[in-house]
């Protein structure tokens, strides 16, 4: 991992953190398409993103 990347949680592939990145951002994986939220900024960090489930209008 270097400068401003993550790895993914997932498959372990180095991800970009864009300079304009803002924390609560979500970004797919480059590699595997895994949902991830950022985080931090500095350091970079990232984690899987909260599966939003579908209510049905309940």
């Amino acid at each position: 991992m270097s400068g401003n990347s993550v790895n993914c949680p997932d498959c372990d592939s180095e991800n970009g953190v864009d300079a304009g990145a803002e924390v609560g951002q979500v970004v797919a994986c480059k590699c595997c398409g895994t949902l991830l939220e950022i985080m931090s900024i500095a350091p970079p960090s990232v984690a899987k993103a909260p599966q939003i489930e579908e209510d049905f209008g309940e």
